[in-house]
């Protein structure tokens, strides 16, 4: 796979150490001006971080973690999808919007808040989620489509502190809506780009054998 690291600004190596092991991952921000004006979600599991409205810098993610002996490379169909999220911005927003909020009106009574609570008032137009909602993580996967990768939209928002909400597109397609993991689950990615593909492999993850658990030798109960 060709290395196209030096095309996506910002873009860099980062290790995480776990014990005593190591994995890595490429990590950067993107400055996306269509997200100015609602909530700034830099802070912890994409927590509100401060009192000002976001300035549209937001933390991007490319590919996958790898172990640390194993090389990261940045694919030509992950380049055309940063490209495209950065021209297309303003469209990608609206669609999210626009597919947040039947989704939003859906989840209420699920939520269960009261008629006119701030955590989760009733709302009738897109405009009103600046206030609900913040971009944290825009993430570009590994899997592609037509020679764009899928990308994921990681947002904090204020009716589900703890799972948040994310976004799996295809260029200016919303695919689907839901927690955060949403976001970068790349099996709701694989399903898209090769069904029957997805299918199978479905079909055979039913079949195969169940392993047995085995309690450690210490545990009696």
């Amino acid at each position: 796979m060709q290395n196209n690291l030096h095309l996506i600004p910002t873009l860099a190596v980062k290790t995480i150490k776990s014990g005593k092991h190591e994995l890595k991952c490429l990590e950067g921000t993107v400055h996306l001006p269509a997200w100015e004006g609602f909530q700034s979600r830099k802070g912890p599991y994409n927590s509100v971080d401060a009192n000002e409205l976001s300035d549209g810098t937001i933390a991007l993610t490319v590919g996958e973690y790898t172990s640390a002996n194993e090389s990261l490379s940045v694919s030509e169909e992950q380049v055309a999808a940063y490209n495209y999220l950065v021209d297309e911005q303003s469209s990608i927003r609206e669609a999210i919007l626009n597919a947040l909020l039947p989704a939003y009106q859906r989840m209420q009574p699920e939520y269960g808040y009261e008629d006119g609570d701030d955590i989760m008032p009733n709302v009738t137009a897109t405009a009103q989620f600046t206030a609900l909602i913040g971009l944290s993580t825009v993430h570009i996967l590994d899997v592609h489509k037509e020679g764009i990768a899928y990308t994921g939209y990681e947002f904090g928002c204020t009716w589900d502190d703890e799972h948040g909400l994310g976004v799996m597109m295809h260029k200016d397609r919303v695919i689907e809506i839901d927690a955060a993991d949403t976001s970068f689950d790349t099996w709701i990615a694989e399903k898209d780009s090769d069904p029957v593909r997805a299918a199978e492999e479905l079909e055979k993850a039913k079949k195969a054998p169940v392993i047995p658990f085995k309690k450690p030798w210490w545990k009696f109960w």
